[in-house]
């Protein structure tokens, strides 16, 4: 597992052989490997806030749309239709370290 600094705190994930300490890379997650905090986990690596900005329903799932600063596009969660969050909402975004994937720059 990679212990990465970012402008959100330490985010945890499985490394690729190719990448060497002080590499560029990209963490990704998933939509529905993302699940969503009202309140600051206690463990708070693979913890990042967010404000939510637009729900869109799917029959038994909805995909909340996310803002998260220093990121220029926003984050999709997908979750079951049973949790309810609004537009304005801060919210925080968690994954398990073993569903993130980084990806070199090459």
């Amino acid at each position: 597992m990679c212990i990465r600094d970012s402008p959100h705190g330490v985010l945890r994930g499985p490394v690729p052989g190719e990448l060497a300490p002080g590499d560029s890379a990209t963490l990704t997650v998933r939509p529905e490997r993302i699940f969503l905090k009202t309140d600051k986990p206690s463990e708070a690596d693979n913890a990042v806030r967010g404000e939510v900005i637009d729900l869109a329903y799917h029959g038994s799932d909805i995909s909340v749309h996310l803002s998260i600063a220093n990121i220029t596009r926003q984050l999709v969660v997908r979750l079951s239709g049973e949790e309810i969050y609004r537009p304005g909402q801060s919210v925080w975004c968690c994954w398990n370290p073993a569903h993130a994937r980084i990806l070199a720059w090459t």
